[in-house]
Parts: C-alpha cells; sequence; structure tokens
C-alpha cells in the first residue's frame, strides 16, 4: 500500500463566502492506503479538528474563517495522516486568490494577476517521469493557457487552463519528461475577453535531481524488492537506465 499526499481535485469560492474544497487520494498509484485522519491547516493553523481520513472527501470552510484573509492570495494545506507508531503526515497545499471586502465576486471585471506556488518537484521513478507540479490562481477571465519549457525555451510547451464555471485556480503537473537539476520557468497567462485584457505571471523552478540510491528509487516507484523488480522493469536494458 503506497502512502502519498492527497490530490485536490476541485477548490472555489461559494455565493456565500464559504471556501468549498475536494481531494481523493493519489490515484496514480495503484494502491493507495487511506489515511486515519484528515484536516485543513490554514497560515493560521488548523481550521478543522482531525476527520475521518477513510470517509470524508470535502468539506466547506466557512466564510467567518475564510474573510480574515480577504484581499490576499488564501494558501493552505490538506493535511493526511496515518497513525503509527511512527505517524506519518503528509499533506498537499491549495492556493485561492480572495477578492478584498470579503465579497466572494471579484471587485472589478479584469484579471486578476495569477498567483503562482512550486507545489512539488519529483524525481524519476518507474511509475512517473521526473516532473514539477505549481498551483495558480486568478479572477475573472475566460481563456488561459500555461506556457513552460527550459530557461533557453520558456515558451516551447503550452498547456490550455480555460476556466471551467466558477473554478479560476488549479494544478499543473509537467506532462513530459523533465532533464534532473534543469531550470525551468512557467508563464500563467489569463485574459478577460469581454474587457480585451491579458495579465501574465511566471515562475521558475529547478527540477529535482533523480535518486542515485537504488533502494530509494525502489521504494519511491512502489517496488517490494527485490521480488518485485523483474516484472517492475518491464523489458527495461537495466535498473540504471530506468533510474534516468
Amino acid at each position: 500500500m503506497s502512502r502519498k499526499p492527497p490530490t485536490i481535485t476541485v477548490q472555489y469560492l461559494k455565493g456565500d463566502g464559504s471556501l468549498h474544497l475536494e481531494w481523493d487520494l493519489d490515484r496514480f498509484f495503484p494502491d493507495p492506503e487511506d489515511p486515519d485522519e484528515v484536516w485543513i491547516e490554514l497560515p493560521a493553523g488548523p481550521v478543522t479538528g482531525p476527520m475521518d481520513g477513510r470517509e470524508v472527501r470535502e468539506i466547506d470552510l466557512p466564510a467567518s474563517t475564510v474573510q480574515p484573509y480577504a484581499g490576499t492570495v488564501l494558501g493552505g494545506s490538506v493535511v493526511f495522516k496515518w497513525t503509527g507508531p511512527p505517524d506519518d503526515v503528509q499533506g498537499s497545499a491549495f492556493a485561492i486568490a480572495l477578492p478584498g471586502g470579503g465579497s466572494p465576486a471579484p471587485p472589478a471585471q479584469v484579471p486578476f494577476v495569477p498567483q503562482l506556488q512550486v507545489l512539488a518537484r519529483e524525481p524519476k521513478t518507474l511509475r512517473n517521469e521526473n516532473r514539477i507540479t505549481i498551483g495558480w490562481a486568478s479572477y475573472s477571465y475566460n481563456k488561459g493557457n500555461i506556457f513552460w519549457g527550459p530557461a533557453d525555451q520558456p515558451r516551447l510547451h503550452t498547456h490550455n487552463i480555460d476556466p471551467h464555471g466558477a473554478k479560476y485556480s488549479g494544478t499543473f503537473t509537467t506532462d513530459r519528461p523533465l532533464r534532473p537539476r534543469t531550470a525551468y520557468r512557467f508563464t500563467v497567462q489569463v485574459t478577460n475577453g469581454f474587457e480585451h485584457r491579458t495579465v501574465e505571471a511566471e515562475i521558475t523552478a529547478t527540477s529535482a535531481a533523480n535518486h542515485i540510491s537504488v533502494r530509494q528509487f525502489l521504494r519511491e516507484s512502489g517496488v517490494p524488492t527485490p521480488t518485485g523488480l523483474r516484472g517492475a522493469l518491464r523489458g527495461a536494458r537495466s535498473l540504471r537506465a530506468s533510474m534516468g
């Protein structure tokens, strides 16, 4: 069974000013283990008590909890805990731009300059390529794209982020293999077609170094060593080649 941070699937402000969050297990791995507990943390600390991690997959944080952060980009975490000993605690970050004055509607019908975060930098394993995950939050746009690539070709690739409904934020994980220990630039561009206004923001992240330790590489790949190694390689020339 694999223990990985939660995947945040939905986040948006509701009409009453509350913040709706939904999450799931990391289904990239075939055998994710349900946590024993889950809770939500904001900058001031936990804002929920421990909830049943096997049952709870969504929550509405009340407007009274969200309002003190009005006019900022609210960052927080969904936290999983597996009870030990030893305890294992892992969390995933979210970020959402909040309008000023506590109103769920943006103060002006122009795009809000995207607020960006680097959420994860992961080395290559047998299950995934070397990859980077970023998060963004904005408002009042009807067209959006992420341009990304290495520093010398920063707009080599494009990923569409047109909003769906009231969802103006999310995460993006690179969908092409990355070179280890290489700087990549991400530009999030949003457009309000009715106001003919486009704004963008950029962030740079250096990809993780790939594993040197064979033991660590196999553990992060979810391979029970040494018995599962032959099947996991699936015809690869060598373990070192698979490690990148």
